[in-house]
């Protein structure tokens, strides 16, 4: 495994497969640190990859499931992807089995929880007015942290009641958001945001855009200061979905506006919320009258 093969191959993927930067600099640590492991050859085998995985996994923060299951698809790409590319005689990729993780189901906020956390920041500072429209926004279109840090100004359309992202793969989609939304990002622009000479959305009290890290954080401070646990902005994300399904939607559209490729990714949202789903039945079933 050739440090330079893995950078053709994280190329490729940036370059043809559109892949997030995220996703890229996770892959690029796993392979760059198992290229390390294998002794230079001019034949990579499947033992040299299993050896080296057993290495890899070795340390306590790397045996978590979904740590060893993001590497593995990673080393498996690659493996095809040289295959492909001639850099390889054999294509042993189907010979490395991905741990199974465990189906979790997303955190699941209440509607009451959902208010109290909106509601947590003072809106009559620029950071409170910043942060309540940040949290209004992941919330209101369901976004992503990425997808909402990386907003521009020139994407939001108040008039039309939209916002244009661009989500995993630089898939473009747009999000309609509801007039609560659309009020505050109205507010922030023209109160909060000011005349900056930057164009990102979200910005700093230094005037530079919100990080990701930055963003991340004043999500879990505002859920502790209102005693919710374990809540991140994907939280936010899982609350639109499941609150949308609770409500009526039909999955197919739930599944746009979160841009999953799959439907499958999005059916786990018919599995929260049970006292909602019950109380469906309750009242709907025909069993039930």
């Amino acid at each position: 495994m050739e440090a330079t093969h893995v950078d053709l191959f994280l190329e490729h993927l940036a370059l043809e497969k559109n892949y997030s930067k995220h996703t890229l600099e996770a892959y690029s640590r796993h392979l760059h640190a198992l290229s390390r492991l294998i002794p230079t050859s001019p034949l990579l085998t499947l033992e040299q990859v299993r050896k080296a995985l057993l290495t890899y996994f070795s340390t306590p923060h790397k045996r978590s499931l979904p740590f060893q299951a993001q590497c593995l698809s990673a080393v498996k790409q690659f493996i095809t992807f040289a295959y492909t590319r001639n850099l390889l005689s054999e294509n042993f990729a189907s010979a490395l089995t991905l741990p199974k993780l465990p189906s979790r189901l997303p955190a699941f906020l209440t509607e009451s929880q959902i208010f109290d956390l909106l509601e947590a920041p003072d809106p009559k500072s620029q950071k409170g007015m910043r942060d309540r429209t940040l949290l209004e926004t992941l919330y209101g279109g369901g976004l992503r942290i990425t997808e909402a840090i990386s907003l521009n100004i020139n994407e939001v359309h108040l008039e039309e009641g939209t916002v244009r992202v661009i989500g995993k793969r630089q898939k473009e989609r747009i999000i309609p958001i509801p007039n609560r939304t659309v009020f505050w990002l109205k507010l922030y622009i023209n109160e909060a945001r000011g005349d900056q000479p930057i164009p990102s959305l979200f910005i700093s009290q230094k005037g530079t855009p919100l990080s990701r890290i930055h963003a991340w954080r004043i999500v879990t401070q505002y859920a502790t200061n209102v005693g919710i646990e374990h809540c991140s902005p994907h939280t936010l994300r899982h609350a639109f979905a499941s609150h949308l399904v609770q409500h009526g939607a039909d999955l197919r559209s739930v599944q746009s506006l979160l841009g999953h490729q799959s439907l499958r990714s999005t059916e786990i949202y018919t599995r929260v919320g049970p006292k909602h789903l019950s109380d469906l039945v309750a009242e709907h079933h025909l069993l039930s009258k």
